[in-house]
């Protein structure tokens, strides 16, 4: 991947502070994750009953130097000869920031029908279908970003979407973050809800195992170790 775009991931932590900042440069499968389509070019994105603009609160003076920005963008990139990728992707990150979810994702779809993989563009899109309501596009999405570039704040943002907005599909938790292990390597984070994922099966043993390397890699997590000292006493049946 261009390190040049390497910290453009976006996550919903840093809005505030780019709303502060006015705009800073953000970069931010379906039956049974992590299945992921082989790259193909993107036909852009169907909207029709979601919410493509959200009230993000800025500020009135605020919103004029968000305006500015966008149409700052909008001519530098006009005035290029080829595609830069860099700008729509700030463009895109910009009508995020101001809640024009519609635009944004728009935006990212013009950099996706050339660039299909583009690991950046398909975090953000994701985000902006989320928010809009598309948890299903939003995992879709976050699919492809994963196989075009794995990262470990992807899998756990797919894994709190799969829990807390589509129980439905939550049975894929264990496969998507087994599918995050083998990738990616053991990492506390990771470990850590595939254990809670188990443990919420009644699955202890197999929590517990998970915990404990959690814990060899993170041995100052105080309270993971009491959580496996507790499912240690309900595995054996101590009071």
């Amino acid at each position: 991947m261009n390190s040049s775009r390497s910290g453009f991931r976006l996550v919903a932590s840093i809005l505030a502070l780019v709303i502060l900042s006015v705009l800073g440069i953000l970069w931010w499968k379906s039956s049974d994750i992590p299945v992921v389509p082989a790259p193909s070019e993107d036909q852009g994105t169907d909207m029709s009953g979601l919410q493509t603009v959200v009230d993000r609160g800025i500020p009135a003076e605020n919103r004029a130097r968000f305006d500015e920005r966008i149409a700052s963008l909008q001519g530098e990139i006009a005035a290029k000869e080829a595609q830069d990728i860099g700008l729509e992707l700030q463009l895109g990150n910009a009508f995020y920031a101001i809640g024009e979810l519609g635009k944004a994702v728009e935006q990212y779809d013009k950099i996706l029908a050339t660039h299909p993989t583009d690991a950046p563009a398909l975090e953000n899109k994701g985000q902006a279908l989320l928010e809009m309501g598309d948890a299903n596009g939003a995992l879709e999405v976050w699919g492809r970003a994963i196989a075009a570039s794995p990262y470990e704040g992807t899998y756990l943002r797919m894994v709190t979407v799969l829990e807390e907005q589509l129980p439905e599909r939550r049975d894929s938790v264990k496969t998507l973050l087994e599918d995050a292990i083998a990738t990616l390597g053991q990492s506390p984070a990771l470990l850590i809800r595939l254990g809670k994922w188990h443990e919420s099966k009644g699955e202890l043993a197999e929590a517990i195992s998970h915990y404990e390397i959690a814990v060899q890699l993170d041995p100052g997590n105080q309270d993971l170790i009491q959580t496996i000292t507790r499912l240690r006493d309900e595995l054996s049946g101590t009071p």
